[in-house]
């Protein structure tokens, strides 16, 4: 049997204190039971009668052993194995890792590792002041003026949540910023693929409408097409991004209507336009539209002169510039067309105003938009001393229904020139019953015709439109016309 020396029980309770690193733990005796309150795994004691603990066990036979004078009787058996399990104890304790333990063991579930979020903004329109302010988890505000990769200052920790948020969009210009892969789980590195794309914010452009009873078809830019037949404010159907022109046109106006636009042109700034106002009046004949829009041009319109009673609509031909505008014409005859009897030009061709073979002078009294006629005629072509002179004046009377022409009463004469004349001076057009369907004038001539049977006496081709300055016959025309408002 061999021999071997015999530690001390204070050397051997040193060694275990060093080996498990609990340097606030100490054994009061030798049977290595620990003491309350300390560290709950306790070192095993007891000897093995076998001696054969485990593979690297070393049997330390009992044995008396002096130390400094003092003879200790340890009958506590320590193995390797012990002291290993012991170690294994301070490494794994659901407590606090002893006190100088290799603090490297818990590398990878601290905490206190931290990782960059960040990413890329893109299509941040940019001029002087414009900005996004980003978050993450409702925080560490990040504010960006400028397209690029970001990243926020605070970084977060290994197997914590992130979640990146816009808190403050683009206001100069407007713009909408969406974030894509802006939310996730930290896994043991940065994140750099957070997108934030912005674009331009767009805006409707519409109005309101007012006394529209028909179908109306507007447009924007050109394109946007916009039909509407009823209610109170309209949309086109395109919004236009901001910064952008809009231009809103009429494209096509309700029957009998005549409709116009305010506030039609502009520039779309952070809101919704809702000012192109639409306003619909009555076009019960060319000088309601004329005072409705002063813009509107000569040329043909849709008129309805009961508004939405039973009288259909009817074509006609405005005069918008001459002495004012708003001039409906009601007659033209061009010889050239022919001659009709004198007691069929009531109406000829209806629809057909401005062909040189036309008359409505039997919606005279529904196409006045006053209480008295204001009557202009002209002679637009013809020898050169007639073309182009006109007689404008203000009529009490509706001349188809006056046979006697000195019981016409009219006032504000205006003629060019002002020496035209005829057989009598001009009395305001009265109802003949021969040659002509009416006549200017008090004799027996029939100057000044509308609605001419024949061509001028004498054999003269043409219609008489006398100036006094030429002579005997010397006036005839080839085309007149007559307009009333």
């Amino acid at each position: 049997m061999r021999t071997f020396k015999i530690l001390s029980g204070a050397t051997i309770l040193g060694f275990l204190a060093w080996a498990c690193g609990d340097a606030a733990t100490t054994d009061d005796d030798v049977t290595g039971t620990a003491d309350a309150g300390k560290d709950s795994h306790a070192i095993p004691t007891g000897d093995d009668s076998t001696g054969d603990d485990d593979a690297t066990t070393t049997t330390i036979d009992a044995t008396t052993s002096t130390d400094d004078a003092t003879t200790t009787s340890d009958s506590s058996v320590v193995t390797d194995g012990a002291i290993a399990d012991a170690a294994v104890d301070a490494k794994t304790d659901s407590g606090v890792v002893d006190s100088g333990y290799d603090s490297g063991y818990d590398s990878g579930y601290d905490s206190g590792v931290y990782y960059a979020v960040g990413g890329n903004l893109s299509n941040l329109a940019i001029i002087a002041g414009s900005e996004v302010v980003l978050q993450n988890n409702l925080g560490s505000d990040l504010t960006l003026s400028a397209n690029g990769a970001f990243a926020f200052a605070t970084k977060v920790g290994q197997g914590a949540t992130y979640s990146v948020t816009v808190k403050t969009q683009p206001a100069s210009p407007p713009q909408t910023c969406t974030v894509t892969k802006g939310s996730g789980t930290i896994a043991g590195a940065n994140v750099s693929d957070v997108d934030v794309a912005c674009a331009l914010n767009t805006y409707n452009v519409g109005g309101t409408l007012t006394g529209l009873r028909g179908t109306l078809v507007l447009q924007n830019g050109g394109g946007d097409n916009k039909s509407i037949t009823a209610g109170a404010s309209y949309t086109f159907p395109t919004k236009v991004t901001t910064g952008v022109g809009y231009a809103a046109s009429i494209l096509s106006q309700p029957d009998g209507q005549w409709c116009t636009l305010s506030n039609k042109s502009g520039t779309v700034g952070s809101a919704d336009v809702t000012n192109v106002n639409v306003t619909c009046v009555e076009a019960t004949n060319c000088k309601a539209i004329h005072t409705a829009d002063a813009t509107a041009p000569t040329g043909f319109y849709t008129l309805d002169t009961d508004s939405a009673g039973a009288t259909p609509s009817m074509n006609a031909y405005c005069d918008m510039t001459t002495a004012g505008g708003g001039w409906t014409q009601v007659f033209d005859h061009d010889v050239s067309k022919g001659y009709r009897a004198y007691n069929t030009w009531a109406s000829v061709n209806p629809t057909l105003p401005n062909t040189g073979l036309y008359s409505i002078l039997d919606t005279l009294a529904a196409l006045k938009s006053g209480a008295n006629y204001e009557f202009y005629m002209t002679w637009p072509a013809g020898v050169a001393a007639v073309t182009g002179k006109s007689i404008q004046w203000t009529q009490v009377e509706n001349p188809t229904a006056v046979t006697d022409p000195t019981a016409v009463t009219i006032s504000n004469v205006t003629m060019n020139p002002v020496s035209q004349v005829g057989c009598t001076p001009f009395a305001g057009l009265a109802k003949k019953t021969a040659n002509t369907y009416l006549s200017g004038e008090r004799g027996g001539c029939w100057w000044f015709s509308i609605g001419a049977a024949t061509g001028h006496n004498d054999g003269i081709t043409g219609i008489p439109a006398f100036d006094n300055s030429l002579g005997t016959h010397a006036g005839s025309a080839s085309r007149a016309q007559l307009w009333v408002r």
